[in-house]
């Protein structure tokens, strides 16, 4: 036998949809003491240490995820995608209807505006737009990695033959009956008690054809679908071109996209032949990728599409950038969790208080606030609620109108240029993911410094350009930082050092990077914002202990009050859910013997055949056992010929009091014990100094079915080994 120490640590990596359950219930069942079962937000590789000769179910990560672990050789990975079509149709009834809604990053959101939309065709379009981006990024980074892929309509076509040659490249030796058993038992056919095809949109196990896509994806939406992930089908083999569909789409189709519509305007005017430069006024740009080019002299990355102010203002808001087609685009909730309705709701418990708490370490209540780009009007509305005296800026007349009836907040129509501010009218003005989208930030930023008090703010996010790679390198390891490259809606993307520089320029001696404590940056340890407050000098952290008076002062700030109350219980439950999920997994690991062998300088107890993976649930570990389930005893000294064993029914006996037989290699009775609840029996053995022997576990009268899930679980094992106590069996 090989110890798993000497196998190769095997990964599972696949994207939802492609029958990710599937593989993991098979691996599970053909290589049960060696795998590791997965964990919300792939934690099981991203955040714990790597267990050698184990196998990784279930990955969904780009290759760039992947290879900031560190793993031991030898490896062996493995990718099973699906057709993205597919995955699309299959996505959406999953999330609308059958898959459990667990709490995650937008789980219960989604089924909630799925449940809203006004029929299938926007459902899909809500689905194609917020989670399918994150599906194409993992398949595109791995399928020319030279790892061997799997694709899901093969394992439809030929269950068993696809399931040999994962098992053979991963070198998990089976038998082939057992094999064949498994894949029966966890067949569509078996699992569902529906034929293939059989459609039911309740039940996670739907219908498992290839190419249900097509009674779907027509029209507009298909060609929505080609605008967007043309180059996936290409790229992942299942398009030779881009001529598939093209008959279905109408003649007429143009989808209105805000962003394109502004870049062709722009591409027509003559100035798009003037001489182009970065923020800092360098010439010297250098091609990035297809829409942006790098700074040679700060590094930010600037859109090759030169956009002017002019070109941002909204006289239009059915077809200008910033209109209101931009906010209830899918363009914009796939980019920002949401159209304009639900950020007003989603805000208020989410980033906004992060920003509002950092405000009011600096700021006291009463100071006043400019927020420039306020969209909905949320953080306006959370400043005024702590008492601070804020006013917004946006660009749509919609949106301001949106944000004045939804939080009855003061907001201004227009850029900050063209307003009349007098200097030094504010203590505070916040940009919030607005520097990158504006034409001449230094310009800006200068206007803003001037209207600053002379101990004012700067309160700023946007995004962290800090990858070194090639563009195409990026894209090869699916960078998640791609998704920011949003050409003219993106104008300026800055590093760190391009962003200090920026400040610098106009006038910001002091800059204060600030920590986040959000939930995006505890579930993905990627660096993608800079959140930093800037001044003209120095701003002293205020004392905590007058806040809790001033909040309390009004009906609004007790809301207030209460909301950050929620938010600090809220990230300090997270911080405690991830401690102890990680202890729970490493106590797992480290205890994983306990359940599948017992050593002692002489005697050895291992599990044999019979028994299902080990299990962690409600912090116990255990190990559900078949009938005939089998203990090896290896090279026993006749010393110890008493078994002990935790063990308590289950659905296989309708949880009710039973037998335990033991029977010896020829099936005689060996002993018995009476098992009425959860309780230790001690069972003595028919053992023999210098001899190895098998003993096997056996009931009468159980094995029952157990609703949604295809073992039969007679009872479990919560720790077997040798015991000096006396036997409470009766021998035969």
């Amino acid at each position: 036998m090989r110890l798993s120490s000497d196998l190769p640590t095997v990964f599972h990596i696949t994207h939802w949809k492609a029958g990710s359950q599937w593989v993991f219930q098979v691996l599970r069942e053909c290589a049960p003491d060696r795998i590791i079962h997965p964990e919300p937000l792939n934690n099981h590789l991203l955040n714990l240490p790597i267990v050698k000769g184990h196998v990784y179910p279930t990955l969904y990560v780009t290759r760039d995820e992947f290879e900031t672990v560190t793993v031991p050789d030898p490896q062996l990975k493995f990718l099973v995608i699906r057709d993205l079509r597919d995955v699309l149709v299959s996505d959406y009834f999953s999330r609308k209807r059958s898959h459990v809604p667990l709490y995650l990053p937008g789980q219960h959101q989604a089924r909630a505006k799925l449940s809203v939309l006004p029929g299938l065709t926007e459902g899909l379009r809500y689905v194609m737009h917020m989670w399918l981006p994150r599906v194409a990024r993992i398949q595109t980074s791995w399928v020319n990695s030279g790892v061997p892929l799997f694709r899901y309509e093969e394992f439809l076509r030929d269950e068993l033959g696809q399931f040999e040659r994962v098992l053979k490249y991963c070198q998990i030796e089976l038998s082939p009956g057992r094999l064949q058993e498994i894949v029966a038992t966890y067949s569509f056919e078996r699992m569902s008690g529906r034929p293939k095809g059989v459609e039911d949109i309740t039940s996670h196990h739907r219908k498992a054809v290839a190419g249900d896509w097509k009674n779907y994806l027509t029209g507009e939406l298909l060609g929505e679908f080609k605008e967007l992930y043309d180059e996936t089908l290409i790229q992942t083999g299942y398009e030779a071109n881009r001529d598939w569909g093209l008959s279905e789409i109408p003649r007429m189709y143009s989808c209105v996209n805000p962003v394109k519509y502004l870049a062709n305007k722009i591409s027509r005017r003559a100035a798009q032949g003037a001489r182009r430069e970065c923020w800092c006024a360098c010439d010297q740009l250098v091609p990035f990728s297809p829409d942006y080019d790098a700074c040679a002299a700060c590094g930010s990355l600037v859109c090759k599409v030169a956009v002017s102010l002019d070109d941002l203002l909204v006289s239009d808001d059915a077809i200008d950038l910033y209109g209101r087609q931009y906010w209830l685009s899918p363009w914009f909730y796939a980019h920002n969790g949401g159209d304009i309705h639900e950020r007003a709701r989603f805000d208020l418990s989410d980033l906004h208080l992060t920003w509002l708490l950092t405000l009011l370490k600096y700021k006291a209540p009463g100071a006043r606030a400019l927020e420039v780009g306020c969209g909905s009007g949320a953080f306006v509305a959370l400043m005024r609620w702590a008492g601070f005296e804020a006013v917004g800026l946006e660009l749509s007349p919609w949106v301001v109108e949106f944000a004045r009836k939804t939080f009855d907040v003061p907001i201004y129509c227009g850029p900050v240029e063209r307003q009349d501010f007098a200097p030094g009218s504010f203590d505070v003005i916040v940009l919030l993911n607005v520097l990158e989208h504006l034409p001449d930030p230094m310009s800006t930023l200068t206007l803003c410094m001037r209207l600053l008090a002379p101990d004012g703010m700067l309160l700023i996010e946007t995004p962290c350009f800090n990858d070194q790679r090639p563009f195409e390198a990026m894209r090869a390891g699916g960078a998640r930082f791609l998704s920011e490259l949003r050409p003219v809606e993106h104008i300026h993307l800055f590093t760190e050092r391009a962003l200090r520089l920026l400040l610098e320029r106009v006038g910001c001696h002091w800059t204060q990077q600030v920590q986040q404590l959000l939930l995006e940056q505890q579930l993905y340890p990627y660096k993608l914002n800079q959140f930093l407050i800037a001044g003209p000098y120095p701003l002293p952290e205020r004392p905590t202990a007058p806040l809790g008076e001033a909040l309390s002062a009004s009906s609004h700030g007790r809301m207030l009050q209460g909301l950050l109350d929620l938010n600090h219980y809220w990230q300090r439950t997270l911080m405690s859910l991830s401690e102890t999920r990680t202890r729970s997994t490493m106590r797992l690991i480290q205890t994983r013997s306990t359940l599948s062998s017992l050593s002692t300088e002489d005697d050895a107890i291992m599990a044999g055949q019979g028994w299902y993976p080990i299990e962690y649930y409600n912090r116990e570990i255990f190990r559900w056992v078949a009938n005939d389930a089998e203990l090896i005893i290896h090279t026993p000294t006749g010393r110890r010929r008493t078994l002990s064993l935790e063990i308590e029914p289950g659905p296989g006996v309708r949880s009710q009091p039973f037998t335990l037989h033991v029977l010896d290699e020829k099936g005689n009775m060996a002993a018995t014990a009476q098992v009425k609840g959860r309780e230790v029996v001690n069972v003595t053995l028919p053992i023999t100094q210098g001899q190895s022997t098998v003993i096997r576990l056996h009931i009468e009268g159980g094995d029952l079915p157990t609703p949604s899930d295809p073992r039969i679980l007679n009872f479990r094992v919560f720790r077997f080994g040798w015991s000096d106590d006396e036997p409470t069996t009766s021998g035969r």
